[in-house]
């Protein structure tokens, strides 16, 4: 599935619907301060809801940043019971929907359309294609630490949940905690959320 194949109506009645469902999940199940701020900023000043996940692998598509964030979310809660966290601690419920709805929250405004030419196999002529390119607009630092930044501006995070975002990419980012296994043996939430990102990018393919 494509974002730039697809209808406009289309596309926009799904991104609608996750955002729908994603705000809902949020602010049932995070009572934080600072949330309805996060979420208002997510909806009104950034591109989140419509912003692809990477720019060529996983969730490569219009829509695809909330699609993804609610897959490792959904990912989460179906990996998390086999090894002891429960979310029937309201604890746990909140610290798992603010880690996995929002560990990429630094894609946002992060990415852009751009345009290529292309040629036509059948019929030998160009045309011009859209892509998606970074545009970086908050140079931080790494992937996991921006996300840590910018949550930080809204909602206080836990030692726990700070890690956990901080280190989700694992060995996949050079800029993370050198050492994202000891970060892991440490805190069960930070191992659950990395591996739940990556059942979602490699299996789920969003």
């Amino acid at each position: 599935m494509t974002g730039f194949g697809q209808t406009k109506k289309r596309r926009k009645k799904m991104i609608n619907n996750d955002k729908f469902v994603f705000e809902t999940e949020a602010s049932t199940c995070i009572h934080r301060a600072g949330i309805k701020d996060l979420l208002n900023y997510l909806s009104d000043k950034t591109d989140f809801y419509t912003a692809p996940a990477s720019t060529k692998y996983h969730g490569s598509f219009e829509g695809g940043l909330v699609k993804h964030s609610l897959s490792v979310y959904d990912c989460f809660w179906r990996i998390a019971p086999h090894f002891g966290f429960y979310n029937t601690d309201g604890t746990n419920l909140e610290s798992a929907a603010i880690v996995c709805l929002f560990h990429d929250i630094c894609k946002a405004n992060f990415y852009t359309t751009s345009y290529r030419n292309v040629k036509d196999e059948e019929t030998g002529k160009w045309m011009k294609m859209p892509y998606y390119t970074i545009d970086e607009k908050l140079a931080y630092g790494s992937h996991g630490a921006k996300s840590v930044f910018l949550l930080q501006e809204f909602i206080h995070l836990t030692p726990e949940e700070a890690i956990a975002v901080h280190n989700h990419m694992g060995a996949y980012n050079n800029g993370t905690y050198e050492k994202p296994g000891q970060a892991y043996e440490q805190y069960k939430l930070a191992w659950l959320l990395h591996v739940a990102d990556e059942a979602s990018t490699f299996i789920e393919k969003i």
